[in-house]
């Protein structure tokens, strides 16, 4: 498994950014942002290109920004001006830093047993009363894409629901089915959960 994520955080070295750069986001960010307050602290998770830290740099939030691959933290940092931390989920120490964290289509790397883990690290990183957004490809398989040599671990919105569910900290305020914004990928749906830490 873990010669699986390594090549999962490879492909992101060497071909993801520019594909992801420009994608309009703007409903997913609707939806997040009423949870928000003005100048409201964000952590963006698996933050890949810095797309959507820039945007929520741009709506006034205080910004910060983690990915695993370091090729994505230089181009995220390009990107946003600010300096992006390398750092995996399972390795996240922040304690009630974020009034909201940005997941977006970054857990799914994240092996099935290691799931609640990462969840209670998320809920420890929120302050009182924080949101969550999440998505993850929709599905029940844990999977190894030969062709792209990445590792997916597909939700449900049950299986989700349970699992963001067993996190004490966490209820879930949301959960709903979109396709990918990509034109070429638009036959895949996500599952996408919004969660409130309690």
């Amino acid at each position: 498994m873990r010669q699986e994520l390594e090549t999962t955080i490879a492909f992101y070295d060497e071909q993801y950014a520019e594909s992801t750069a420009h994608l309009d986001m703007q409903k997913l960010y609707d939806r997040f942002e009423k949870y928000l307050s003005e100048g409201a602290s964000v952590l963006d998770a698996g933050c890949g290109s810095g797309r959507d830290s820039k945007h929520f740099i741009e709506k006034g939030y205080t910004v910060t920004a983690f990915d695993a691959s370091g090729i994505m933290c230089e181009y995220a940092s390009k990107l946003t001006g600010q300096e992006v931390r390398k750092l995996t989920f399972q390795e996240m120490d922040y304690q009630d830093c974020f009034d909201g964290i940005w997941a977006c289509a970054s857990l799914l790397h994240i092996p099935e047993d290691e799931v609640v883990t990462v969840l209670k690290n998320i809920a420890a990183a929120l302050k009182k009363g924080g949101v969550l957004y999440a998505s993850w490809k929709y599905g029940d398989k844990n999977r190894f894409d030969c062709v792209t040599n990445r590792y997916f671990c597909d939700m449900t919105d049950k299986k989700i629901n349970e699992l963001i569910k067993s996190v004490i900290d966490l209820d879930v305020c949301d959960s709903w089915l979109t396709c990918d914004v990509r034109n070429e990928y638009n036959t895949q749906n996500w599952i996408n959960v919004l969660a409130k830490k309690i």
